[in-house]
């Protein structure tokens, strides 16, 4: 899933941060203070059926991305008309240590709540505008896909800080939006990918055999990769 921030605070603020905003990492000076927002699971598809919302990880580009808000279970947001934020992963710690909000549309989007649950709290984030071009990072690995957060302030002061929410954390985004892998390299091309890919048959002994592997036959010169395992059992509902 792409690109993280690694970063880490003082030993006194990682402790008082939730687990999921935690830095990761040295390199942030000791005198820096991070705002504590809530973390929640904002981002997803709306469902024709219950639960209603399906809070989702990635998206392809071009898609409608929605938010849903959950007021039975965050009682502080009933009632409350609050300015949502989508920034770009990367401006996530500038605006944890106060760095003022401002939203990759421009101006935020202005929702209010009632006091039911994500069916009537259900809002239009974006509509296909956010864009997911595909780029090498520093080892040169492709990253196929965007990371986005999603920050609601509830107070409407335009800052980051206690009283608001947030999907994404330092670690990885709330989000992501991904080029169409298939054929970015070439309109016109049927390949999978950017990347030439080498095949072997791995014998796995005398139950698993035969196992089909897939990997960049450039492996060796790429940074850290995901690891995909598609697999099916004798009868067994995978």
């Amino acid at each position: 899933m792409l690109p993280h921030l690694p970063l880490l605070a003082s030993a006194l603020l990682a402790t008082s941060l939730p687990q999921s905003l935690r830095p990761a990492a040295s390199g942030t000076p000791e005198s820096v203070v991070l705002a504590t927002p809530t973390q929640r699971e904002l981002a997803g598809k709306e469902l024709a059926t219950f639960p209603w919302f399906q809070f989702t990880r990635s998206f392809n580009q071009g898609d409608t991305i929605r938010i849903a808000f959950d007021p039975k279970n965050d009682l502080g947001l009933a009632k409350r008309t609050v300015d949502v934020y989508v920034i770009e992963h990367e401006q996530l710690l500038a605006h944890l240590t106060g760095k003022k909000l401002k939203s990759v549309f421009g101006r935020p989007m202005t929702v209010k709540l009632d006091t039911e649950g994500v069916r009537d709290n259900t809002f239009v984030l974006d509509t296909g505008r956010l864009a997911a071009t595909a780029r090498r990072d520093a080892e040169g690995t492709y990253l196929i896909g965007k990371g986005y957060d999603v920050i609601v302030d509830v107070n409407t002061n335009a800052g980051l800080d206690a009283a608001d929410f947030v999907d994404g954390s330092l670690a990885e985004a709330g989000f992501y939006v991904v080029e169409d892998f298939v054929s970015f390299d070439s309109p016109s091309s049927k390949a999978t990918g950017p990347y030439a890919v080498t095949e072997v048959l791995f014998d796995g002994g005398s139950t698993f055999t035969q196992q089909n592997l897939y990997f960049p036959s450039a492996i060796a010169g790429l940074g850290k990769l995901p690891l995909i395992v598609v697999s099916h059992g004798n009868g067994h509902n995978y």
